[in-house]
């Protein structure tokens, strides 16, 4: 029984579901082929399944819902400052080295500057000084190398 959330599991519109959706196709259209640079490629996919073209959004792998005007439901409402904002991917050989890949920022490399967003989005005003800028940082093994 769904006693946890009254949340529709089958709302395409739902960042949730959406991405869920998504993660299936590529799963599914990689099958066998997937690397640690495949994996990369795919945490910044801005494929959007309900409209059906790239926009990038919260129903996105990339997760940009500071780019969603509030049409989708239960992402924060308009232009909500979030979304994903790191990526780790690791393979057989660097799991067993106790390694992975990681990136702090979008995996599409899209940089957040918050006194531009807090110029564009006066709405969320109160968040100056607190919401930081997110540029987005290169693919580095962790821990590095020796």
């Amino acid at each position: 029984m769904r006693i946890e959330t009254d949340s529709r599991y089958d709302d395409i519109r739902s960042p949730a579901v959406a991405r869920r959706v998504r993660w299936e196709q590529l799963m599914k259209e990689n099958y066998g082929r997937i690397t640690a640079e495949t994996a990369k490629k795919l945490l910044a996919d801005h494929y959007d399944v309900y409209l059906k073209k790239e926009n990038p959004s919260s129903r996105t792998i990339c997760g940009h819902f500071e780019l969603d005007d509030g049409s989708v439901p239960a992402s924060g409402g308009p232009y909500w400052p979030s979304g994903a904002i790191d990526g780790k991917v690791v393979d057989t050989k660097m799991a067993k080295d106790w390694q992975f890949w990681a990136k702090w920022g979008s995996s599409c490399d899209r940089n957040f500057d918050a006194n531009d967003f807090l110029t564009e989005h006066p709405q969320f005003s109160r968040l100056k000084g607190y919401l930081p800028d997110l540029p987005a940082q290169p693919w580095t093994i962790f821990p590095t190398k020796k």
